[in-house]
């Protein structure tokens, strides 16, 4: 049985649609006030979150009080979040997920444009060398097919834990094998998803109506796999 995980997107400046677990900050500030937050989002081992703005009030209350209540979190931003933010908030987060949606320096400046690709991966040494636990995710396209060798050769090179995530009706049976194929090396994990992305300006591997601790169980399943078949063969 996996473990259960639940997506919170805190969303003030923008909506969901049809997505039950969006709320607005002070919503979420009355929910755990009044003592009610598990009757409108389920008790789960685990919570992924997402901010528009991570310095809220309802964000901040809402971190504390699920540390307080022993659940893992996982927190998912840009680099465009300070480090000092991420120092303040390391008692409470687990981890932290960092959209990266190009490994493209040029393309990567052209998509998120208020940094750069070199600041990004300096922000993420620095994180990784003061004990952060950090990693990056990017959702994949059929286009970038022919990139993913080189990307995942970077990745091997500085040794960064890096989550691809694909939808698995955009893509044919056969580049969906071929996308596995990098699974075999450590940092590399390969995440099909069945539900769209949302609508939040860059794309995430979550869902209401999924569930990311079991998604991810599965890849270290497949990751585990693949290398002992590996072993089998010397």
């Amino acid at each position: 049985m996996f473990k259960r995980s639940c997506p919170i997107f805190i969303c003030d400046k923008k909506t969901i649609p049809n997505n039950g677990y969006c709320i607005n900050s002070s919503d979420v500030c009355l929910l755990i006030e009044n003592g009610r937050f598990f009757s409108v989002f389920p008790k789960c081992f685990s919570y992924d979150l997402f901010f528009d703005d991570l310095i809220l009030d309802g964000v901040i209350n809402l971190i504390q009080f699920l540390h307080k209540e022993g659940c893992q979190i996982r927190l998912w931003n840009d680099f465009s979040v300070s480090e000092d933010t991420v120092f303040k908030l390391r008692l409470y987060i687990n981890y932290w997920g960092f959209y990266f949606p190009t490994f493209n320096s040029q393309e990567y400046q052209d998509l998120l444009g208020d940094h750069t690709f070199k600041d990004a991966l300096a922000c993420f040494d620095r994180l990784l060398g003061e004990g952060i636990n950090a990693f990056l995710h990017l959702p994949l396209q059929p286009y970038h097919m022919d990139d993913l060798p080189e990307w995942v050769d970077f990745i091997l090179e500085h040794h960064y834990l890096t989550l691809f995530h694909y939808q698995k009706s955009v893509f044919t049976a056969r580049q969906i094998k071929s996308l596995h194929y990098f699974e075999q090396f450590l940092p590399v994990f390969m995440l099909p998803l069945v539900k769209p992305y949302y609508d939040l300006g860059w794309d995430l591997p979550l869902h209401s109506e999924s569930n990311f601790e079991a998604t991810l169980a599965k890849a270290r399943f497949r990751k585990g796999l693949k290398k002992y078949r590996s072993l089998l063969k010397i």
